[in-house]
């Protein structure tokens, strides 16, 4: 009956969705989950899931029938990187089976083009997505490996100071490649040996700098953690460095200079140098003194510190939002403990390539979008500025706390608490802004 019902799930969703977004599982549950906030509890689902056994989530899946075997070698070591990729057992995988319904996702995607057989059929993530029935992808790595090769090729990393744009004025100025490395150099404190590449920030990177140039304590991020007694400092300070050797982003400092480029002057400069450690004896007092610090133009982006009590032992780690995010800060640390545990260094996709794709990138579609889904809606900022060029800078901040009924029935559970406080949010904006029953405003989901 459930499978039944699943497999009806998947076939409607399929007309509507590609194939990798489609669930692998369909489990009914009366309710969600949530934690103390109203949130989807991820963690309570996890516990759930954990529970259960492979005959359990049997029939939690669509009826697929009788799995099919491999019937060629290409098919056969598909099936084996699968396998090893997905953790099960390879008779368990059928050459129609599709990778996103028997488990696989983007993460595991990335994990499977860095396995060493993969790497040497130039397997990508996109083929995967592409062909992400297994004996279509062994289709496409026998009959097109020429050119997928010629493809992997022409897409090669972009050179040192390639995405660098010169500026419209840079000739009639006078200026060349060596001084304008020099002006720069010199705004980063570094020599202009030192610097191994520049190139453009993209929009939100411009955003969040422009704030901090303002108010160098905002968007910065310090994370404290306590390392335990296992922990071989020395290893694991070499950990770091040879991962900030392999990952620029976390040797890249931001200035913003109007004479270098038509992004605004935005520019990430990395830096060849090794990381700098700071050291106390007082994690409060070590706190303290790095808040104060900020972030600036021009300066390291990142901090570490190796705080030591007599009995406990912790990193600091400071660093501004331009850098990373809660999806790359996650994949930085997995290769951290790679490092540190294997003396392994997992392959990294160059930030320049996404640099490289922004570009190539035509704003004019961008801005043709949201102009349509736009169309006739006035923005009005409220509250209203005295001037288009006035930087807010709150001096102080009022609470208000009031008790919300946290409800557990079924037509109001608590998860949907954060949507009714957007809508509420929504009414007061329109209210204020007299826009009446339309109003636009931006939230970080």
């Amino acid at each position: 009956m459930l499978r039944s019902i699943a497999e009806d799930l998947r076939k409607k969703l399929l007309q509507s969705l590609p194939t990798y977004m489609v669930p692998t599982l369909y489990i009914p549950m009366e309710t969600m989950p949530t934690n103390a906030s109203g949130k989807l509890d991820r963690r309570a689902l996890r516990t759930y899931l954990d529970s259960l056994s492979t005959s359990d989530l049997q029939q939690y899946m669509p009826n697929t029938g009788p799995k099919a075997a491999p019937s060629t070698e290409m098919e056969q070591r598909l099936r084996d990187w699968w396998a090893e990729t997905l953790a099960v057992a390879p008779d368990t995988i059928g050459r129609e089976d599709d990778f996103f319904q028997i488990g696989g996702d983007s993460v595991a995607a990335m994990r499977m083009v860095a396995l060493p057989e993969a790497r040497e059929h130039h397997l990508t993530v996109a083929e995967i997505f592409q062909y992400p029935i297994l004996s279509d992808l062994a289709r496409a790595l026998e009959g097109r490996a020429m050119e997928i090769t010629e493809k992997h090729t022409e897409e090669a990393d972009p050179e040192p100071f390639a995405l660098w744009q010169v500026p419209e004025d840079a000739q009639s100025n006078g200026r060349t490649l060596q001084q304008r490395l020099a002006r720069i150099s010199q705004q980063c404190g570094v020599t202009v040996e030192e610097i191994e590449d520049i190139y453009p920030c993209t929009s939100i990177q411009e955003g969040l700098i422009a704030i901090t140039a303002h108010q160098p304590t905002a968007y910065v991020s310090r994370q404290v953690y306590r390392l335990g007694s296992s922990i071989d400092v020395d290893r694991f300070q070499a950990a770091w460095h040879t991962l900030a050797a392999v990952t620029p982003i976390l040797r890249t400092r931001i200035l913003v200079d109007p004479e270098e480029g038509s992004q605004g002057g935005s520019l990430q400069v990395v830096v060849r140098r090794h990381l700098v450690w700071h050291h106390s004896t007082d994690l409060d007092q070590y706190v303290a003194a790095d808040e104060a610090q900020g972030i600036r133009l021009g300066q390291p982006l990142v901090r570490f510190a190796l705080v030591q009590h007599p009995n406990e032992r912790f990193l600091v780690w400071t660093a501004h939002h331009s850098v990373y995010d809660g999806w790359s800060a996650a994949l930085m640390y997995r290769r951290l403990v790679d490092i540190y545990l294997h003396d392994r260094i997992p392959p990294t996709v160059p930030y320049t390539r996404f640099i490289r794709h922004l570009l190539r990138r035509d704003p004019t579609s961008d801005a043709h979008y949201w102009s349509t889904q736009l169309q006739g809606d006035l923005v009005v900022n409220w509250p209203p500025l005295p001037r288009a060029d006035y930087q807010p800078r709150p001096m102080h901040r009022d609470v208000y706390t009031m008790r919300l009924p946290r409800s557990t029935s079924h037509h109001h559970p608590a998860s949907l608490l954060p949507t009714i406080i957007r809508a509420a949010w929504a009414m007061v904006m329109a209210k204020q802004a007299g826009q009446g029953h339309r109003v636009v405003f931006g939230m970080t989901l």
